[in-house]
């Protein structure tokens, strides 16, 4: 049992459907992120000017028998037709007494896609709409939003997150995939994380989010026959691991903020990768340390890919075969200090707490997405903490402590 505060630092802003369309010029519509519903009470979602997905209207489903509704919809008096899309802020926090949540912080959820708007300006400008939104009706001592900031245009990045200083905000949201021809190491970020250092702003990376995602593979179609679409739905699902195991974005953006000198630069900034699952953790930073390590598979990696004649592909300039760790810290030492993975029901990510450390690990519930742990985040919490010898400080800080310490968010004396 946890007897401490418990904290998501996963759950989700569902936006009104007219957030984007009742702000924005009508021919931008095509291109502004937008979700809406179509038959079978199905929702479609949209950005730049590309259909993302199409999902079931994941805040209503059915246990035993029973309608349980997430975040429910307000529906206008004696009206029977289909509602419109509204905040319902009591109901919200009613779902957070009944998961024993005490606090949130907030991400977008068709919002997630505006980072894949390739016009830079325009896709800052529905980045505002969406903080103006979210800052002004949820924003209080639970419910922490974070600001989303797009990277398509460094200069513009920089005057967003002064703008969202200005009106409060207490972190902000980066995409987990830089654009394909900038990634994070480059130093043109530079501006931007000096910024939010400078604020003491952690910044979040959610799964799913730039460069133009594809949660499903549609280079190659679905097949037709039904042994291999079985086959194709049980190695997609098998590959997905219950959208927990979100590790190859981080294994390419924590290396290349750490070899950018972000760590070592501002070592009081951190850095979250929400709702990526966590029992990757511990080999991303042994292999991370191994780069460096003078290690015999470290002496092949040099020979192979770092020779242009070692390799049947020239893979990298010579010049890199001398290449040496120039910072006094090796990179799992680093993630140790202020990089932090959030997870749901991820019992192996507990199991390797004396590898990864505790402070990385911090939890969240997802609400109100269907893979999320709610309404059952207790029994899933429980079910993770049973299984291993979790001391009283470790799971005070897995599940709360550390996120309030990160958001500054003041805590009650009791739970």
């Amino acid at each position: 049992m946890i007897n401490t505060p418990i904290l998501s630092c996963d759950s989700h802003v569902s936006e009104p459907e007219d957030l984007w369309s009742s702000r924005l010029p009508e021919e931008d519509l095509f291109r502004s992120p937008a979700y809406g519903r179509i038959k079978d009470d199905k929702k479609i979602f949209k950005a730049n000017g590309k259909i993302i997905s199409v999902t079931d209207e994941y805040r209503r489903y059915y246990r035993d028998g029973e309608l349980v509704v997430v975040n429910p919809r307000v529906l206008p008096d004696d009206v029977v037709a289909e509602p419109i899309e509204r905040d319902d802020l009591e109901g919200r926090l009613r779902d957070m007494e009944h998961d024993h949540i005490y606090a949130e912080t907030l991400h977008p959820n068709v919002g997630l896609f505006l980072y894949d708007i390739q016009d830079a300006a325009f896709g800052m400008r529905c980045a505002q709409i969406y903080n103006d939104y979210v800052f002004e009706r949820y924003n209080s001592e639970r419910l922490i939003p974070n600001a989303v900031v797009p990277v398509r245009d460094v200069g513009l990045a920089v005057a967003e997150v002064e703008r969202a200083v200005a009106k409060g905000f207490r972190g902000i949201e980066l995409p987990i995939n830089a654009p394909t021809t900038q990634p994070y190491y480059l130093s043109v970020y530079e501006p931007l994380l000096d910024a939010a250092a400078a604020h003491g702003l952690p910044i979040a990376f959610h799964a799913g989010s730039g460069s133009g995602i594809d949660f499903v593979n549609r280079s190659v179609p679905w097949p037709s026959d039904g042994k291999d679409l079985n086959r194709a739905a049980m190695a997609m699902k098998t590959a997905t691991g219950g959208f927990q195991g979100q590790a190859s974005a981080c294994g390419v953006t924590m290396p290349a903020l750490i070899a950018a000198g972000v760590c070592e630069r501002h070592p009081d900034l951190h850095l979250l990768f929400i709702e990526t699952g966590a029992r990757w953790l511990g080999l991303l930073m042994d292999n991370m340390d191994c780069a460096w390590g003078g290690m015999t598979i470290d002496r092949e990696v040099q020979r192979t890919f770092f020779k242009s004649y070692g390799s049947p592909v020239n893979q990298y300039p010579d010049q890199f075969f001398d290449a040496e760790w120039t910072f006094p810290l090796l990179p799992s030492e680093y993630v140790k200090r202020q990089m932090h993975v959030g997870f749901m029901d991820d019992h192996l990510a507990l199991r390797n707490r004396h590898i990864t450390g505790i402070e990385p690990l911090i939890w969240g519930n997802d609400y109100p997405h269907y893979e999320g742990t709610w309404p059952d985040s207790q029994a899933a919490i429980n079910g993770m903490v049973d299984r291993y010898d979790l001391t009283d400080d470790e799971k005070a800080a897995i599940f709360g402590g550390t996120l309030a310490k990160i958001y500054n968010i003041p805590l009650p004396v009791a739970a």
